[in-house]
């Protein structure tokens, strides 16, 4: 029927209602990318290169034979900068438009692969204009982080590629093609560990297998190194991510709830390393909190398959479940800037599916709500903005939509499941 939700999103017809729509949100879709890459290449010729540098002058000092503690701002894994070799075989101007162009693509696959994910997970019958529509909600939503890591040069959309292919394979049942990501995704940023728990609560095995490609990650580039200086390497690496948390817990641009809560801390006069600890307390009452509705919805905390009175682990949970875990750095962490919330683009991915498909008048309102907080967090005016950034203000949207977009994907409780379920050991 020419008014419901089914006769937005079905249909193979280009030239019915559905294909129209199709049309014009990948028009939209290419059209906004074109425009963002443009004036990221625009920057590019202008001379701002901003983090893209280090990156270069790590493939430059290889490549060159200097050793590579005299290049700048090292702080990732060796086998990176063995990766990102050819960068550094071109000038730097010409190599950073090169990596303007690759993030581009890696923007327009990362948006598609976590849309196309959602819709598959989420069920229904096949369409034209579903995937199309959720890829350019989740585009234009999170534009501002995706912008944000094309103008510094960054490896995030990278990284947020390869977490999300990794959740997605895990959702749909893979084990050895996550666990490569995963370990992929470390390679470029320490953040992708947060799905390590998840993993080993849901696949197990798929761990075992992180362990050894990790290994193999690790110690590859002691092969061109030797064993010494990969090891010097490994350790200046591992440095980063601990060597961070203290300086950056007051520092304005930075919006971690750990931050938020520190800085509100040290406002009362209280030590800003409160802020560390009470947002870790909020995300472990927030992870409380959905541990008792699974217990209430039958859903299981260990594994996926059916077992007892519980059913099998829906697909679409599982996707939403990995995506909440992407959330959780962000809200820890306190060298979190606006970039780093390109992760979420995937929980955009499925809160725009869930408002696209309308399984129910309350799910479709929770995902608009979801999808509001995020997009007016990323679009807030400054200086209201300044000030919910100082507040930790980002972090508590990001936690807040995660959790709506894993909310939606729960099955509903039932007439008397609480008292038939018990909590497995």
């Amino acid at each position: 029927m020419a008014g419901t939700p089914s006769a937005v999103v079905t249909g193979t017809n280009p030239g019915s209602r559905a294909g129209r729509i199709a049309t014009a949100a990948t028009a939209a879709y290419v059209a906004i990318l074109a425009l963002v890459t443009l004036l990221a290449l625009d920057r590019v010729v202008e001379g701002k290169i901003n983090d893209f540098y280090g990156y270069w002058d790590a493939a430059r000092t290889v490549i060159e034979g200097r050793p590579l503690g005299e290049a700048w701002g090292i702080v990732w894994m060796p086998l990176l900068t063995y990766i990102i070799l050819p960068l550094g075989l071109i000038p730097l101007l010409a190599s950073a438009a090169a990596w303007t162009l690759v993030n581009a693509l890696l923007a327009a696959f990362l948006c598609h692969v976590a849309a196309a994910a959602a819709v598959r997970a989420s069920g229904g019958a096949p369409d034209t204009a579903r995937v199309p529509v959720v890829r350019l909600v989740a585009l234009v939503v999170m534009l501002p982080p995706i912008r944000n890591v094309m103008y510094e040069g960054q490896f995030d959309l990278l990284l947020a590629l390869l977490c999300t292919l990794a959740i997605a394979g895990l959702a749909s049942g893979r084990r050895v093609g996550p666990a490569a990501g995963v370990v992929a995704a470390a390679v470029v940023k320490w953040s992708s560990v947060a799905l390590l728990p998840w993993m080993m609560v849901r696949r197990p095995l798929s761990v075992l297998w992180a362990a050894a490609f990790a290994a193999v990650a690790a110690f590859a580039p002691a092969l061109i190194l030797g064993i010494p200086e990969c090891m010097a390497q490994l350790r200046r690496a591992l440095s980063g991510p601990v060597a961070a948390t203290a300086p950056y817990l007051t520092m304005p641009d930075r919006w971690s709830l750990t931050n938020g809560l520190g800085r509100i801390a040290n406002a009362i006069g209280i030590s800003p390393h409160a802020g560390r600890w009470s947002a870790i307390g909020a995300c472990a009452a927030l992870a409380a909190l959905f541990l008792w509705q699974y217990r209430l919805r039958g859903v299981r905390w260990f594994g996926t398959k059916a077992r007892a009175h519980r059913p099998a682990v829906r697909p679409s949970t599982l996707l939403a479940e990995g995506a909440a875990m992407m959330a959780l750095p962000l809200a820890i962490h306190p060298h979190v800037a606006t970039r780093h919330a390109v992760v979420m683009v995937l929980p955009a991915a499925i809160l725009a599916a869930a408002l696209v498909a309308r399984a129910s008048r309350s799910s479709a309102r929770l995902a608009a709500a979801g999808i509001a907080v995020m997009a007016i967090t990323w679009y807030m005016p400054y200086p209201v903005r300044g000030w919910w950034q100082w507040a930790g203000g980002p972090a508590l949207a990001v936690l807040a939509s995660a959790a709506i977009a894993l909310w939606t994907q729960l099955p509903a409780r039932s007439r008397g499941q609480a008292d038939a379920v018990a909590p497995e050991a």
